[in-house]
């Protein structure tokens, strides 16, 4: 997810990788913040925004959900066979 003014990452830099994605979703984050959006100190709105699609993330994960060490989680897409 970057930021619409993140010139670290820039989004169009994203809208190239994600044209050699298999089944990608990019969100831009419109945000005055650039790269720092979502971190300490900047706009709410930013951090509901990162929050809520973390959140729809993990909940589409569903089965695929485990936890691999002692904080990391990482979901397994359906698709991947094993």
């Amino acid at each position: 997810m970057p930021a619409s003014t993140d010139l670290y990452f820039p989004p169009a830099d994203n809208e190239f990788e994600v044209k050699h994605m298999p089944n990608p979703a990019l969100q831009v984050v419109d945000t005055p913040w650039g790269h720092f959006a979502g971190g300490l100190g900047t706009g709410p709105a930013d951090i509901k925004v990162l929050d809520d699609a973390l959140k729809a993330l993990l909940a589409s994960c569903g089965q695929g959900l485990r936890r691999s060490g002692p904080s990391l989680l990482r979901c397994r897409q359906a698709a991947t066979p094993g």
